[in-house]
């Protein structure tokens, strides 16, 4: 379609020129009325009709002039409405009892703009219904009982909740938070407005006093939920598939008359304490310590020792498995290395054995128990140890020397120990490049057992990983290590990881391991321990060779499910048959009709 502006413009153009043109008499030539179009730029459509003079006027668009700016028109904005309060408010007649409470599971109260109260709490805690899924059995154990607690502290104020439905709940930084008081009703009293609820005990909907066996049914609904996944549903509980370790603590809390129910909120945290011990897995290790003299028949002693110690925990309320695994290297000459390996060992396993251990000891004590039985031998005797403590699936370290520890996990490694020698100090310091395979104080220790200038300090744990350098592996809280299932852990003299450390970078030393020692190499410990060994004499063999490796498997612990009779979800067994009586032949037959 030809421009428009260009066909007024032409039609403009051929009027001025007509306008200079005269006949031959002098008459100006008669000219067509102004806006008129030429017959050449005039569609075929058009009709002859003549132009009123409001239409003479060029649209001020088709034209070169800037169009006048439009009028601006103000609007009124109309005021941003207020977000809608994310909590209920409280009910006027229970505000100021609330007030007066100190239980945990009430929060703070403020004035909203209406000046109702409402829960003082950030909108971001996240709803309880929001993370049921992603809560582990666990947390949701201990949930449980910090929401027993509380409530057993509203029972001593008089007060019970009778619902507590996961929508109602927050989860704050200090614990969980109740937001929802509607059902809030003085114990021992008939509820303001009966009601039915998922999460509430079948009494509510009458209108009889209620006691403390409300709130446990009302808390067993929740558990169910926690722990079964959906809501608990009187009708479908029996065929629901409700894990035995739960059943006994569910059985107690909804029972259908109050009377067969726990009845103080108190007796919950025991037995949601034990269900706590009965779900933590049990370590199942397959464990290995090797130590061999070398090939070497300059040095005829073995200045090497290890330790392997593996036992149940004592005490009837646990039941984890302790473990201790050592690798230590004497130095110092040979009667001397020995002995001081041989002493530092001894301290170990007393210490391992000693029936007064506590949960979860410090390696540190242990390592430093072992640096004063060292020092105090005669002449320069010394050694560099790694220790390694496990008890309830946690990892504890302490190190000093060279000697190293390694985890194999899903297919990574990982070096738990950094070498504590000339070599390393000048690498750290930009002296000397950081070369795997460098000579210049590759085996001067700056630290070891038994050294005069020892101190606590020097001995490194899992915490130091990261100042050293080193990258900490998943699971790594302080100074305990959580260990997974399929867990490899390596132990080593320099006697044996000397000979890769020369011949591989540090991916080549990851993978060596990985082939050798990881999850795809098999689970026996004892045949992979031995392969390895033997491939370091066979490359090397040159000095004292000392390893412990151990498997780790982690099981859950196997609960006894309950009997029959007493499991109050088992479906119903339909009633034995009637023996069918047996005939008497001295009696005569029966008679039919």
């Amino acid at each position: 379609m030809p421009n428009v502006r260009r066909l007024f413009a032409a039609a403009r153009a051929e009027q001025t020129r007509a306008a200079s043109e005269r006949r031959a008499d002098g008459t100006p030539v008669p000219q067509p009325s102004a806006g008129s179009i030429p017959d050449r730029c005039r569609p075929r459509t058009t009709r002859e009709t003549p132009m009123r003079p409001e239409q003479e006027t060029i649209h001020p668009s088709l034209t070169d002039e800037p169009a006048p700016a439009p009028a601006l028109v103000r609007v009124p904005i109309a005021p941003r409405p207020e977000a809608p309060e994310p909590f209920p408010p409280i009910p006027a007649r229970l505000v100021a009892d609330l007030q007066a409470l100190d239980c945990p599971l009430i929060p703070p109260l403020r004035t909203d703009a209406g000046g109702r109260m409402r829960p003082d709490l950030d909108p971001a805690w996240p709803r309880l219904y929001d993370r049921i899924a992603a809560l582990s059995p666990i947390e949701a154990l201990a949930l449980i009982a910090a929401l027993a607690e509380g409530l057993a502290t509203l029972h001593e104020s008089g007060w019970l909740i009778l619902t507590l439905a996961p929508e109602s709940i927050r989860l704050t930084p200090d614990g969980p938070r109740l937001t929802a008081f509607h059902t809030l009703t003085a114990r021992d009293r008939p509820p303001a407005d009966p009601f039915e609820d998922d999460y509430a005990a079948p009494e509510t909907a009458w209108r009889r006093p209620l006691a403390r066996a409300a709130d446990l049914y009302a808390l067993g609904c929740l558990s169910y939920r926690l722990l079964v996944g959906r809501p608990f549903d009187p009708l479908a509980a029996a065929t629901d598939a409700i894990p035995l370790a739960y059943r006994h603590l569910l059985a107690l809390l909804l029972a259908r008359e109050p009377a067969e129910r726990l009845q103080r909120m108190e007796a919950v945290p025991p037995l949601v304490a034990r269900l706590q011990r009965d779900l933590l897995p049990v370590v199942a290790l397959g464990a290995i310590a090797l130590t061999h003299v070398g090939r070497n028949p300059a040095r005829p002693i073995n200045q090497d020792a290890v330790l392997q110690y593996i036992d149940a925990v004592a005490g009837d309320d646990r039941r984890a498995l302790r473990a201790v695994f050592a690798v230590i290297d004497g130095m110092g000459g040979m009667e001397d290395g020995q002995d001081a390996a041989r002493r530092a060992r001894e301290t170990l396993a007393a210490a391992a054995r000693a029936p007064d251990a506590a949960p979860l000891p410090d390696p540190v004590d242990w390592l430093w128990r072992a640096h004063e039985a060292v020092a105090a031998l005669p002449g320069r005797a010394g050694a560099a140890a790694s220790l390694l403590l496990i008890e309830d699936a946690r990892l504890r370290l302490a190190h000093v020397g060279d000697t190293r520890a390694y985890l194999l996990r899903a297919g990574r490694v990982w070096r738990l120990t950094q070498d504590q020698t000339q070599r390393t100090v000048l690498a750290r310091a930009g002296v000397i490049p950081a070369a795997r395979g460098a000579e210049a104080g590759r085996n001067t220790l700056v630290s070891n057992l038994g050294a005069s200038d020892l101190t606590r300090e020097h001995i490194k744990t899992l915490a130091h990983l990261e100042s050293a350098g080193m990258t900490p592996p998943p699971g790594l809280a302080g100074d305990a290590l959580t260990l997974e299932d399929g867990d490899r852990l390596l132990l080593c003299s320099d006697g044996l990881w000397d000979w890769w450390d020369r011949a591989f970078d540090e991916s080549g030393e990851d993978a060596y391991l990985l082939e050798r020692l990881g999850a795809s190499a098999g689970g026996d410990a004892v045949a992979l321990a031995r392969a390895v060994l033997s491939e370091a004499l066979a490359r090397d063999g040159d000095d004292n060779l000392s390893l412990v490796l151990a498997v780790v498997s982690r099981q859950p612990l196997l609960v006894d499910p309950l009997p029959a009779e007493a499991d109050p979800f088992a479906p119903p067994r339909p009633p034995p048959a009637t023996a069918a009586p047996v005939p008497d032949d001295s009696r005569s037959a029966p008679r039919w009709p």
